[in-house]
């Protein structure tokens, strides 16, 4: 008759095959997992690359409304400039042409009493 050590013994060596059986199914499934954790850790990194490219294009965005901020400016001193040149211009050829009359008008008066 088996002793109680011996029965236990056998206890622990039926409990060890069982439990290697399953380290033998967990690693044939870590096997077929493995093509998925190494497509999670892929895609991990393109997600980190792809926050670092919405970063840049939030930085460029935020340039770009600058920019159109600025050409707005731009726009607005170039009509006011535009507007400046043409009044100048509207005065100097007002003063032109009222020296102009003046001139022609002496003239005419001189050349009408030289005649007489």
């Amino acid at each position: 008759m088996a002793t109680q050590t011996e029965t236990k013994l056998g206890e622990h060596e039926i409990e060890l095959t069982r439990l290697r059986e399953h380290v033998d199914v967990l690693r044939a499934e870590i096997t077929q997992l493995e093509p998925f954790i190494r497509e999670v850790i892929t895609l991990r990194a393109e997600l980190a690359t792809r926050k670092d490219d919405t970063a840049k294009l939030k930085d460029a965005e935020t340039e770009i409304a600058l920019l159109k901020h600025q050409i707005a400016e731009l726009a607005k001193t170039k009509d006011t400039w535009g507007n400046r040149v043409w009044l100048i211009a509207t005065i100097a050829l007002s003063a032109f042409f009222a020296t102009t009359t003046a001139i022609l008008g002496a003239l005419l008066t001189f050349t009408l009493n030289a005649k007489k």
